[in-house]
Order: structure tokens, then C-alpha cells, then sequence
């Protein structure tokens, strides 16, 4: 399936997705009521432009993805994303951003069992300007991943009031990373619990 530029997928209740879903320029997934899109394993959500995925605070849009699958929801090459008031599940990683794409905004979101990374935004070196706003991940739970957050090559980013369960937050090579408050729990099978941060500015509060 492909929502084309400026389309709008409402999602009522459960809909199995047997094969990739590409969101283009313009194009939103919002939830309509108790929205559920189960994804086949090897499927998964393609975003090719600035795109807007989005429940609400009382009725959340889940997204559940097979184990078997790379990645859970791919930030393209040029494409930029809003994503909010979602539940991510299953997916090795949950959200992953390629280097090259814009803004990318995470919030209130839930990701869960995404194995390998909950979110993981690889950018150009020095990607993004230094300006606001920058991407930012916020009040986000993320449980059951080797690493929470990760994030590389990027000038800016903005990582606050998330909870972090059995992994920690990576930062690398990131001129100006804002890393506050933020609750990591190591749990007890995690040994990347913790803040690494490599040739990056910025704060940790």
C-alpha cells in the first residue's frame, strides 16, 4: 500500500498489512478508533517524505510488527516524520531514521520488545542545522531493547522525559545533544544501561 502525497489512512480497529506500507510527501496515518495495524513478518512502515503517524492520549494507534522483521518503521533518505501517541511492538528496531532524512519528532510513544534498538536516528555527518527545533525524542517508554536510543552524526537532538527499561541512551558524534530527564532503568539483563556519549557537546541533567 501507498499513501500518496497528502492522503490520509484512518485506521478503525485491526487491519492486517501482508505487505510493505509506504507513506509519501504529505501523507498521515491517523488513528479513527481502537486502530491496530498488524504487520506480516518481513513488513514494514516505509516513510519516503515528511510524513504524520498519529493517535491520541486516549486512544492510541498500535503498530505491531513480526520479530522476523529488520526494522520497524524506516525513515528514508529525504523523508521527515512525526510520529505520536503510538504503540510500537515487536519489531528488531522500532523506529530507524537513514542518514540524509529531516526532522524527525518522537513522542509519547511506546516501544516494546523492539529487540536490537527502540529508536535509532542515523544521520549525515553533522546532519540537521542548529536551529530549532531539533529532532527530539520525548516522554517516550521504551522496554526491552539493548539500547533505547541511539543516535549518530547529527549537529543537534533534544532526549527528555523518557523511560528507558533494559537499555540506555548511545550519542555519537552529535555537536549539540540535550540529554534531560530521562529515567534509565538497567533492569537486569541489559549491560548497555546507562548514557554513553563519544565525540559529542552538549548537557546530560
Amino acid at each position: 500500500m501507498t499513501i500518496e502525497n497528502g492522503a490520509t489512512l484512518y485506521v478503525y480497529e485491526t487491519y492486517n498489512s501482508e505487505a510493505n506500507i509506504t507513506v509519501k510527501a504529505g501523507g498521515k496515518i491517523v488513528n479513527y478508533e481502537n486502530g491496530k495495524i498488524i504487520f506480516s513478518p518481513g513488513k514494514q512502515l516505509i516513510i519516503e517524505g515528511t510524513a504524520e503517524i498519529n493517535g491520541t492520549a486516549n486512544d492510541r494507534l498500535s503498530l505491531e510488527f513480526s520479530s522476523a522483521t529488520s526494522e520497524g518503521i524506516e525513515v528514508k533518505y529525504g523523508g521527515a516524520l512525526n510520529l505520536s501517541y503510538c504503540d510500537v511492538k515487536n519489531a528488531q528496531t522500532g523506529v530507524k531514521a537513514e542518514p540524509g532524512s529531516g526532522i524527525i519528532n518522537i513522542l509519547n510513544v511506546n516501544l516494546t520488545n523492539c529487540s536490537q534498538t527502540g529508536i535509532a536516528l542515523l544521520g549525515l555527518q553533522g546532519d540537521g542545522p542548529l536551529t530549532p527545533p531539533p529532532p527530539t525524542i520525548y516522554n517516550c517508554n521504551i522496554t526491552g531493547s539493548s539500547t533505547g536510543i541511539s543516535v549518530a552524526n547529527y549537529n543537534e537532538i533534544l532526549v527528555t522525559g523518557n523511560h528507558l527499561t533494559n537499555g540506555g541512551i548511545s550519542i555519537l558524534s552529535v555537536t549539540s545533544a540535550f540529554i534531560q530527564a530521562n529515567i534509565i532503568d538497567g533492569g537486569s539483563v541489559s549491560p548497555f544501561a546507562g548514557i554513553f556519549m563519544d565525540n559529542s557537546g552538549g548537557y546530560i541533567r
